[in-house]
């Protein structure tokens, strides 16, 4: 297994601050809020009289090596379900800022007080209280006037890799937009989700961290069509679906997914950025958080086990293996009705019936949902 890194991931660079406001009196908060610090934001820096110019370089860049101009920016409210503060509360905001040069995040922390004059922290009487930097050395937030300003690095992100063995976790932190081209399969394939956080990754750097113009090619890895296996699907989808280019935006996707999938250092490097960048759209917005976490339970070893203990035929378990099985066909039986009408029941095969039973058996013990 290569442990070497192309360029824009080895020098990948950003900075994670916390940013605490305080509400001067009691607060309620009517309706979706988590979007409205990002449009105060955007105000303040607009009508900033000495930091107007981090609106084009931060929050909206104006230039940019590519035909999509990414922002700089990642704004992310803690405590997203909190509709009610009491007076001196404090409401975190968490920003990253991708960024290699100490000033203009210097820059933008002693412009943070002037954030509060506007829309959501005025209207709800939120008044800027203080600024935290996360350190790439002790991995704590510390205060913004004392800390030395460094930035999150190759060697920080690489003692945070989430080295899972055969499975892994990919948890959606926040509401993710999601194309599809076909709607009726819930599957959100691994390698997609890879190749969207490289992409993202790859246009950040040779947008803004890149010392030179020269962009590196070819960085699309060939892959078979999905090189893992879904082992769990505890994703919800949204209601409402958008037909776009042929595509369906799924936005506000949410849970999580269990992926059997073989480990890779570079994919690693890449989902432990995700948690800091985000991914999909509105990532300005703190959409598109996520985690990746390792699977301590083989799920997938324990259900074979279990299998041939139930004795499911040997043939049967070595397809399922291989990820080669298909169930049979279900069995119509009509159900009469009161009205004279018929309802029609599907019923799967004995075989088919057990293997559920045993997947749910194994599950059982660890999924809190399921014990009821």
């Amino acid at each position: 297994m290569s442990t070497l890194l192309p360029p824009y991931l080895q020098n990948f660079t950003c900075y994670l601050l916390r940013v605490q406001f305080a509400a001067q009196k009691e607060v309620e908060i009517k309706g979706p809020w988590t979007h409205l610090p990002s449009y105060a934001l955007g105000d303040a820096l607009m009508n900033s009289e000495k930091y107007s110019g981090l609106y084009d370089t931060l929050f909206k860049p104006k230039q940019g090596k590519f035909k999509n101009i990414p922002s700089r920016m990642i704004i992310r409210a803690d405590g997203v379900r909190r509709f009610k503060f009491l007076p001196k509360e404090i409401l975190n905001i968490y920003v990253t800022i991708v960024s290699n040069n100490r000033q203009e995040v210097d820059d933008f922390i002693h412009f943070l007080p002037e954030w509060s004059r506007f829309h959501f922290f005025k209207a709800h009487s939120f008044r800027f209280h203080s600024a935290y930097v996360l350190s790439p050395l002790s991995n704590e937030f510390e205060p913004a006037g004392q800390s030395d300003l460094l930035p999150l690095h190759h060697a920080f992100f690489n003692a945070h890799l989430i080295r899972w063995k055969h499975a892994l976790d990919i948890r959606f932190l926040t509401p993710t937009s999601y194309s599809k081209d076909q709607l009726l399969t819930e599957e959100v394939s691994y390698t997609e989700l890879i190749k969207r956080i490289r992409n993202r990754v790859y246009n950040l750097y040779y947008s803004f961290l890149a010392p030179d113009d020269n962009i590196e090619e070819n960085i699309h890895v060939q892959t078979e069509a999905d090189k893992a296996t879904t082992l769990l699907n505890a994703i919800s989808f949204p209601v409402q679906m958008i037909l776009k280019n042929n595509k369906y935006n799924l936005s506000g996707l949410k849970g999580y997914i269990c992926y059997a999938a073989d480990y890779d250092y570079e994919e690693d490097f890449l989902l432990t950025l995700a948690h800091y960048i985000h991914v999909g759209n509105n990532t300005i917005r703190g959409n598109g958080q996520i985690a990746g976490l390792a699977r301590e339970h083989d799920f997938f070893q324990k259900f074979l086990d279990q299998a041939a203990r139930e004795g499911i035929d040997r043939e049967v378990r070595e397809q399922i293996q291989n990820h080669a099985y298909i169930p049979q066909p279900y069995r119509s039986v009509e159900i009469p009705k009161s009205d004279g009408d018929y309802r029609e029941l599907e019923i799967p095969a004995e075989e088919d019936i057990l293997l559920q039973k045993i997947m749910a058996t194994i599950l059982y013990w660890f999924i809190p949902e399921l014990r009821w």
